[in-house]
């Protein structure tokens, strides 16, 4: 190893360490301008590099430069435009000179976008693409807003292995291939089947073949559109299968139908036809639903019915009518 190249394995390795928000103490931030001095020194110093070498430093060098600059703006530290500058001149990739131009623009959307990186690389995966996601959607244009959506749809750490296995066609494995490379890889989707047929996308990897049927899993992936909205519309359909298993059970329900129909009765006798409500009011007491409505609503029906049957004696009572009295006890006894 070459003293430029363990002088910057040094730097990033401290400077990857640095979570870029307000709260880096001012002895870290020293700690970076230490590391940051003595790799430009010794890099300065290494006159014999190929340019294939001399390459690679540089752009490990505009690696920890733009990790150092993102951790100096969080600190208020000047020095952060001026490394940002450096990175952008030693830099050959376009991308990343636009992105060093925006940060010095908008320095704090530079930080966050770092940030993101950081969370990401620590497993804090949905702060990560949730930092990204707000930055995309503050300026999409923008060089950092093309990074930030870049990122969300870039690879992604491991997180274990996906489960992979079918019996009889159930089970889980991988479908399809998009962004392959020629170096043999390329994106598969993680699916459920049901009879070798994919339902529902379970996330996506690149991947490499194996001997036979394997496969050597090498990093998470973004969804496909098309697989994003599959797993919505089958999540769609699962909510809106049990909403309507729930609402045909409530609507074909046995108790709250039998409470309706004595509700209705016990109404119909409060002002309406006494023969239609005693009809009504006996096939109610009569029936099979006595048992669902509970002890109330079959006491008010009992006491609607002797109250509309003693209806029909006649005052003053005399004993002409006593057959009709005695179908009144009659049927206050049969409730």
């Amino acid at each position: 190893m070459t003293a430029t190249s363990s002088d910057l394995q040094q730097a990033w390795e401290l400077v990857s360490a640095i979570e870029p928000i307000a709260e880096v103490a001012t002895g870290r931030i020293a700690e970076v301008h230490v590391v940051i001095a003595r790799a430009t020194t010794a890099q300065t110093a290494m006159t014999m590099l190929t340019s294939a070498e001399r390459a690679e430093a540089d752009a490990a060098m505009v690696t920890v430069l733009g990790r150092a600059a993102a951790i100096a703006i969080a600190a208020d530290d000047p020095v952060a435009d001026d490394w940002l500058a450096r990175a952008e001149r030693t830099s050959r990739d376009d991308k990343l000179r636009e992105r060093f131009t925006a940060g010095r623009r908008t320095p704090d959307r530079y930080r966050a976008l770092v940030h993101g990186r950081y969370l990401m690389a620590r497993g804090r995966e949905r702060e990560a693409l949730a930092l990204w996601k707000d930055l995309a959607q503050e300026q999409p244009r923008d060089a950092i807003g093309r990074a930030a959506i870049d990122e969300r749809n870039g690879p992604r750490p491991l997180k274990g292995t996906p489960t992979l296995g079918r019996l009889n066609g159930f089970g889980a494995g991988f479908y399809g291939e998009r962004d392959a490379r020629p170096d043999g890889t390329y994106v598969t989707t993680h699916c459920i089947s049901a009879l070798f047929i994919p339902v529902l996308p379970l996330g996506a990897y690149r991947v490499a073949r194996a001997g036979g049927n394997g496969y050597h899993i090498l990093t998470r992936e973004a969804l496909s559109p098309f697989a994003k909205t599959a797993r919505i519309a089958m999540a769609a359909a699962v909510v809106l299968g049990i909403s309507g298993a729930a609402i045909a059970s409530y609507v074909r329900d046995p108790d709250r139908l039998a409470r309706g129909r004595f509700d209705d009765a016990l109404e119909l006798a409060q002002g309406g036809d006494p023969e239609a409500a005693l009809h009504s009011l006996d096939t109610e007491l009569g029936g099979e639903d006595l048992g669902r409505v509970g002890d109330d609503r079959a006491t008010q029906a009992g006491a609607a019915i002797v109250r509309l049957t003693a209806g029909y004696l006649p005052r003053p009572f005399t004993r002409a009518e006593l057959d009709q009295a005695t179908r009144v006890v009659s049927r206050y006894l049969a409730l």
